[in-house]
């Protein structure tokens, strides 16, 4: 099978989750036997990157990387739409000369031009879009949220509605995804996905995961951005007031300006970290991956988390459903600070009850969630589209 797969952005070009998803979605489709033309927008200051690097020799006799340089952004009100509408007018332009796939796999808005030309009558194979969270269909985390979300709405909705294939990222995005009123022709599960090498286990069952050292606290930690959808607001609110009355510590991980962050001994701040071995050094230090945003997909950092033998406390939106539940973790409602902190102080006051979500979190990654099986089933998935 041939695939086309669409892209406004490529890990390690840039950083994010829909990167990461589409550089080892092609990377593991490439090594279950599919042939990829992995195309990609690359931004205008992306760093020097050796390509022959990003995939091995078995990889690369199945894929081809074309890359399209991204336009010069502009600011006006709805300058992401107009700059996601040229970053697919490019990708088309470099696709249209090789249409001979089975099918297109297109990331967000990445095959929008592409639809566009085969509703036009251009002779184009079947187009999946996956759109991740269908986010703007979450809980806004501000009243300017909202507003973006109006925004894109519209869009999202016409992208979906004439696509062929309306790609999923899990069975709880349903629910998110029946909101845009679309009724699609397919729906295809297309799961995040986590390397083996997360994972964190000794040679015997009973050391998977490996044991925490003792101590006296609960370690938890947080992973990304400070972005408002994040819920790290809310997440500083609730730590500042346990801090007096309770022993823990908190490892914050990612571009957090120092001005935002709290002066408190319980809380160590690393900024942002590229290295996955400094990164996994520090999930396989810590107990609970807290991960309270108001929207999401399917988290890599909670994939990352649970591989590494951390428990999760993560809010209800997105596919997170799929990964965490009473067996893996704490669930609770977005923006809901009171919740937040008796979940907290609920995992200070039983510790114990961490080790077996440790157990069944990893269990559960090891079965369905590392990326050989995802490519797979991703691509077993497709192929019963087509019939």
């Amino acid at each position: 099978m041939r695939l086309a797969l669409l892209t406004d952005g490529l890990y390690p070009y840039e950083i994010g989750g829909m990167q990461k998803h589409t550089y080892y979605l092609a990377k593991h489709l490439a090594r279950a036997g599919a042939r990829v033309d992995l195309y990609h927008v690359r931004p205008l200051d992306a760093p020097a990157v050796d390509e022959a690097s990003l995939f091995t020799p078995d990889e690369w006799a199945n894929l081809r990387l074309i890359s399209v340089d991204r336009a010069p952004a502009r600011r006006f009100p709805g300058h992401y739409v107009w700059e996601s509408l040229q970053s697919s007018i490019a990708l088309w332009e470099a696709l249209k000369g090789r249409l001979d796939v089975n099918f297109i796999y297109a990331q967000g808005f990445a095959g929008w031009e592409t639809i566009r030309q085969k509703r036009r009558g251009a002779a184009v194979p079947p187009v999946g879009v996956n759109f991740h969270g269908f986010e703007m269909w979450q809980k806004p985390a501000s009243l300017h949220a909202r507003l973006e979300q109006w925004l894109l709405r519209p869009f999202v909705r016409w992208n979906v509605e004439h696509a062929d294939v309306a790609l999923l990222l899990g069975r709880s995005l349903a629910t998110v995804f029946a909101k845009t009123g679309v009724v699609p022709r397919h729906l295809v599960e297309s799961p995040n996905g986590v390397t083996a090498d997360w994972l964190f286990a000794g040679t015997r069952p009973e050391e998977h995961p490996l044991p925490r050292p003792a101590r006296a606290f609960v370690r938890f930690v947080f992973i990304g951005r400070y972005e408002r959808r994040k819920g790290i607001e809310e997440l500083h609110q609730v730590i500042a007031k346990l801090a007096p009355d309770h022993a823990f510590h908190i490892d914050f991980v990612g571009p957090i300006p120092p001005a935002l962050q709290l002066r408190s001994t319980h809380a160590t701040y690393h900024g942002p970290v590229r290295d996955e071995e400094v990164m996994r050094g520090i999930l396989r230090e810590a107990d609970v991956l807290i991960c309270p945003s108001y929207a999401e997909g399917m988290p890599t950092v909670i994939l990352e988390a649970m591989a590494s033998g951390l428990a999760v406390i993560a809010t209800d939106v997105g596919a997170v459903g799929d990964l965490v539940g009473p067996e893996t973790g704490w669930m609770i409602p977005p923006g809901d600070t009171d919740a937040l902190a008796r979940t907290l102080v609920e995992v200070l006051n039983a510790p114990a009850a961490i080790e077996a979500k440790r157990r069944t979190g990893q269990e559960r990654i090891r079965q369905s969630y590392l990326w050989n099986t995802v490519a797979h089933d991703t691509l077993r998935n497709i192929k019963a589209t087509l019939t």
